[in-house]
């Protein structure tokens, strides 16, 4: 004869439960619980609700979920200010709203293939981009080089931080981060087709991009590691997340979050 707690053990589904639970999903079944025993309390008797709702909760605490299909309910149904009240982060960590491809960046000349097809700089556009960058290993760019990148008036808020005309704000992981991108604003925007009319979203995006296949660190001069993992989330689709860290100083030069129907990215790095 098995024990009670063999029995319960076998019925367990630990991918929900435990560690795993999620609370967003365990707060909208145990309120669809709530609903359905209420209406049993309602149609049969106040008992036959009670028990409807024990068995309910009884379901959830072992399987995770009383509902098939939750987590793809509350992905898709559950805004992120809801989700980010149950500590469910955003994966939109990405600088710009705009998703411009590889494509870009190629049609300006500044990308060439590092065997197996993988995307690297063009030597003399990574050289000058080191270069200029340089310039900044004793001190950040200056608010008039940071104000020329993003084309707008630009007030500093710390080393990594300005607010743009008054209301964006942007900020970057790091000193190199940013150097990188002033350096790479010097070095690509006459190449880049309509650089100067294009919005401050698909600029940063652009900017990103470049950040992403530096090999060396833009003031250190330290080598950079590119790491590409997959990120699931119960109650969001699964993401892939690619930092760029470098060795030496181990600052952040980059990290972008893309959802799997935008694999471009991880195929390309």
């Amino acid at each position: 004869m098995r024990l009670p707690l063999e029995s319960i053990s076998s019925v367990r589904n630990p991918r929900h439960t435990g560690e795993n639970r999620c609370l967003p999903c365990t707060v909208v079944n145990l309120l669809i619980a709530a609903l359905l025993a209420t209406a049993i309390g309602s149609i049969a008797t106040i008992a036959a609700g009670v028990v409807a709702f024990t068995a309910f909760v009884t379901v959830i605490v072992l399987r995770g979920y009383l509902v098939p299909g939750t987590p793809t309910l509350t992905r898709e149904y559950l805004p992120a200010p809801v989700l980010s009240l149950f500590g469910k982060r955003s994966t939109d960590r990405s600088i710009g709203t705009a998703e411009i491809d590889w494509d870009t960046l190629a049609a300006a000349g500044l990308l060439e293939n590092q065997g197996a097809e993988r995307l690297r700089l063009r030597a003399d556009v990574r050289e000058q981009l080191y270069l200029e960058a340089r310039r900044y290993r004793r001190s950040p760019p200056s608010d008039e080089e940071i104000a020329a990148m993003v084309d707008g008036d630009v007030r500093r808020l710390d080393d990594l931080a300005v607010t743009v005309d008054g209301s964006r704000r942007l900020r970057w992981p790091s000193v190199p981060a940013l150097a990188a991108d002033v350096a790479a604003a010097d070095c690509i925007s006459e190449l880049v087709t309509d650089w100067k009319t294009l919005e401050a979203g698909d600029r940063r995006d652009l900017l990103e991009r470049v950040r992403l296949l530096l090999e060396r660190c833009p003031t250190c001069d330290g080598a950079i590691e590119r790491t590409v993992e997959r990120d699931e989330h119960c109650c969001q689709r699964p993401t892939t997340v690619v930092t760029a860290v470098c060795n030496e100083c181990r600052a952040p030069i980059a990290e972008r979050v893309v959802s799997d129907s935008k694999s471009e990215l991880t195929e390309n790095l």
